[in-house]
């Protein structure tokens, strides 16, 4: 699992905030995610928008589609979705919005960081998954 950490302090050197985000990891994913072929992503948990604006483009480039899963966007986020034809936002919770997507080729988890929502993250996209795996074979 990666996580980035970002610290910020105030002007007196004080830690106000630790942000975590996987955009301090992107010189290790992009390069994955084109040898993988990847074209389809659901990010969940878009936080200030960082990770999403190079999902953006990505997908732009791979000719695929971006999901954004964040269950209080703010508007900065929806102005930034909207921009992207490709690109959808679903507000709302993971664990009830990721039961009712198709499967995507990549899944970048970064929204709740506690260990119950992450596995049940984990587990509804190996549903997803197997059953499109299984919907693909009846129609070979």
């Amino acid at each position: 699992m990666i996580c980035g950490i970002i610290a910020l302090e105030a002007g007196n050197g004080a830690e106000i905030a630790m942000l975590y985000s996987l955009a301090e990891f992107l010189s290790i994913i992009l390069p994955l995610l084109r040898a993988a072929k990847v074209r389809d992503i659901v990010e969940i948990g878009a936080e200030a928008g960082t990770m999403t604006r190079k999902m953006i483009a990505y997908t732009a480039e791979a000719g695929g589609r971006l999901t954004e899963i964040e269950a209080m966007p703010s508007a900065d986020l929806e102005a930034l979705v909207a921009t992207a034809p490709h690109a959808r936002l679903k507000k709302g919770l993971s664990l009830e919005i990721l039961p009712t997507l198709e499967a995507a080729d990549a899944y970048l988890i970064d929204g709740d960081h506690n260990y119950y929502t992450v596995l049940h993250e984990l587990l509804a996209i190996r549903r997803t998954v197997r059953a499109a795996r299984r919907d693909r074979k009846s129609v070979a």
